[in-house]
């Protein structure tokens, strides 16, 4: 169920590693450890894997791969200078490419992450009892990446 719902993220992460020419990759599963607390989380388990060997069990075919590369690059050549965005639509296999202004995406705004006061903190009862049901909570398991 994590590879339906989690294909892309896999795919992407095998593809770094066999990129990265890297001997292991490993994957941690992790929940949260309040379902409305979006900061802390529990690890529920780590998996390491060979990445060829991944690239296999999840059909992700390295020769498909650069082909999908060096169309978009091909593409991308014969387009005249100026600013891009590339965009996939999650429902449909397509991959649409806009011109946008050269001063896009330029802004003074600094994102900060919220005052520690103002973060959700569970009680440390609530923790504890959350960690102890946390496994049962298949929904609110995700997987990401955990690098060795």
């Amino acid at each position: 169920n994590e590879l339906k719902n989690n294909g892309n993220k896999l795919a992407k992460w095998t593809a770094q590693a066999l990129l990265a020419n890297a001997d292991m990759m490993k994957i941690g599963f992790v929940s949260r450890v309040h379902p409305r607390d979006h900061f802390n989380h529990v690890m529920l388990s780590v998996l390491g894997y060979k990445p060829k060997d991944f690239a296999g069990q999840i059909n992700l075919n390295t020769l498909n791969m650069w082909g999908i590369v060096k169309s978009i690059v091909d593409l991308c050549m014969k387009l005249s200078e100026g600013k891009y965005v590339l965009v996939k639509d999650p429902s449909k296999p397509q991959v649409r490419i806009y011109e946008v202004p050269p001063d896009a995406f330029e802004n003074d705004y600094v994102e900060e992450p919220l005052p520690e006061d103002e973060q959700v903190k569970p009680t440390e009862e609530k923790a504890e009892s959350a960690q102890v049901s946390v496994a049962n909570e298949a929904e609110d398991k995700k997987a990401v990446e955990a690098q060795a």
